[in-house]
């Protein structure tokens, strides 16, 4: 709440919070334990759709990501059309794809 200081104790319950209120959660270069590890598996409990974009193998602040996948918690995607086409409704869609050519989804 506002005025409330953060402490360690409130990042979990944050977490939980952002992916209920979340269509999905992205995770970029997370460490194996770290708190979009945590929101990430929250909101695959919640059936929202998890999607992971990794890092380097080597790099330790992708180990996390590669787990989520791994485990077949996340998808792996390689651009942010296929990001769109998992997290959002075909005629959403639809009319994004529009936009970004310069169409009016809205004129008939």
């Amino acid at each position: 709440p506002p005025g409330v200081r953060a402490a360690k104790g409130h990042f979990l319950a944050r977490n939980r919070l952002i992916a209920a209120l979340s269509i999905g959660t992205i995770v970029v270069e997370a460490a194996y334990k770290s708190g979009a590890i945590r929101t990430a598996r929250d909101s695959a409990a919640l059936y929202r759709p998890v999607i992971a974009i990794p890092g380097a193998i080597t790099s330790p602040q992708s180990f996390g990501v590669h787990a989520l996948i791994r485990d077949r918690i996340a998808e792996l995607v390689t651009s942010p059309g296929e990001a769109l086409e998992i997290l959002m409704p075909l005629d959403q869609q639809l009319i994004a794809h529009k936009l970004f050519l310069g169409i009016n989804p809205f004129r008939t």
